[in-house]
């Protein structure tokens, strides 16, 4: 697997005709990705391609079958990364004294902060 560190506005290219681009970034844990491909070029967001996969193998399909097994030993490895950081970072934030609650805003309540620009998330309380 090739990993690639991008700045905003860089991009890659696909086998000469997808264009995968980097916009910028959504907080710590999310990015925006800009995606160029022709038309006969399926794309799909990771969870919808597992799903597609799923119904290929309850259908029977063996080769599905064994893609799907991977893909979900992929995901959990995936998740347990994901949690090793979030506690890290919990840890790292106890330990500077600072526990705090954040709480996740639906996109229709979107607040304002001090320089009255949109935030997803708001502190809730300190602990």
């Amino acid at each position: 697997m090739l990993f690639l560190s991008l700045r905003e506005g860089d991009y890659i290219m696909l086998g000469g005709n997808v264009k995968v681009s980097y916009d910028h970034s959504e907080g710590k844990d999310a990015l925006v990705l800009g995606i160029e491909a022709p038309k006969d070029v399926q794309v799909l967001r990771g969870k919808y391609y597992e799903e597609e996969i799923a119904k290929m193998a309850a259908a029977g399909n063996e080769e599905a079958k064994m893609l799907s097994e991977k893909l979900e030993q992929e995901y959990r490895v995936r998740q347990h990364k994901y949690n090793k950081r979030r506690r890290a970072r919990e840890r790292s934030l106890a330990a500077n004294g600072t526990n705090l609650k954040w709480d996740k805003i639906e996109f229709g309540d979107l607040n304002k902060d001090d320089k009255n620009m949109n935030v997803k998330y708001k502190k809730l309380a300190a602990v």
